[in-house]
């Protein structure tokens, strides 16, 4: 009986934890209000270039990582 109770606790606590998460909060202001001024040539710029990254993927029980 008590494992029971504790497992449904923990599922009642996981979803509330979900919903509060995932929820998004509404605001009365409009859009336009929380955005800050920008000029004209605001995101034409062109990006830059960035560096390339290495990612090393290792295995368990693989010696020497070939």
């Amino acid at each position: 009986m008590n494992k029971k109770f504790l497992v449904t606790l923990l599922a009642v606590m996981m979803l509330a934890t979900l919903f509060v998460g995932c929820s998004s909060k509404q605001t009365s202001e409009p859009a336009e209000s929380t955005t800050p001024n920008s000029n004209a040539t605001e995101g034409t710029e062109p990006a830059t270039k960035k560096a390339p990254v290495t990612l090393n993927i290792r295995f368990f029980g693989n010696e020497n990582g070939h």
